[in-house]
């Protein structure tokens, strides 16, 4: 820092925030021109030379992380290499109307886990419940590779802005002291422990509906306070986890995790 104040005298503080700008753009570029497969290898790659840009758990990929997540998803009635496509297609926005994938069901299911192995990677932009229904609610969506969503309540205020975010549709936003400046299309997870359409008529909840892929996940882990149906995580489960079950699913080779030592 006091280089820079030497290099730069009293524009240092700009000159960093140009600097961190450039930077960003760049690695939004990157998010927006490959494909979710290939971000996700990348990251594990990442993480094997120790430059992770999530929070890793440097725990080996075993066969007790993989059959715990086989468990997770057999438990809640769901076929891996089905929920990987339709993620795939949600992220790398292949479909036209289809641009959001949901996870629904009660507290401690793994729903939360999931969106964030799956997510934690890339420039991830959220709607919190405080803003959801401000002027401001999608000015943290600018910039952004993947929006996500916790809990969002979907009202007669906000339903022609949530058709568009979920449909893929770019939209005007706008932004604090700023003129308004165009969302373009990003992919929405959601995560909710009730039906997206519980507070609008049902015309509206079917045409909602038809703008997201939806799976329930309502098996609960067990925990110190919750006696769940499925045991708890061999570990703390990462990216990195996630990275190897999806190659794994699709029947690719993405590195090896078991070398990174526990």
């Amino acid at each position: 820092m006091a280089q820079l104040i030497v290099d730069f005298g009293n524009s240092y503080k700009e000159t960093v925030a140009m600097i961190i700008a450039n930077l960003r753009q760049s690695r939004l570029k990157e998010e927006r021109e490959k494909s979710y497969s290939e971000l996700l290898n990348r990251e594990l790659c990442m993480s094997l030379t120790g430059k992770a840009r999530h929070e890793c758990s440097q725990y080996p990929f075993t066969p007790a992380v993989r059959s715990w997540l086989d468990t997770l998803f057999e438990a809640n009635g769901i076929v891996p290499a089905e929920f990987i496509d339709k993620l795939e297609r949600v992220m790398d926005k292949r479909d036209t109307k289809i641009n959001c994938l949901v996870l629904y069901g009660p507290t401690n299911t793994g729903k939360s886990l999931l969106c964030k192995i799956m997510t934690e990677f890339l420039l991830t932009g959220t709607i919190s419940r405080r803003t959801e229904n401000s002027s401001f609610a999608y000015e943290n969506l600018l910039d952004r590779s993947v929006a996500i969503l916790e809990e969002p309540k979907v009202n007669a205020a906000n339903i022609n802005d949530m058709k568009q975010l979920l449909g893929g549709e770019a939209f005007e936003v706008a932004v604090k002291y700023k003129p308004m400046q165009y969302l373009q299309r990003l992919p929405v997870i959601i995560t909710t422990n009730e039906y997206l359409g519980c507070r609008i008529p049902d015309v509206d909840a079917a045409a909602l509906e038809s703008r997201y892929y939806q799976y329930t996940v309502s098996s609960q882990i067990a925990s110190a306070t919750v006696d769940g149906q499925l045991d708890a995580a061999p570990c703390k489960i990462c990216v990195c986890h996630w990275a190897e079950y999806f190659a794994k699913v699709k029947g690719q080779s993405h590195g090896d995790k078991e070398n990174i030592p526990p």
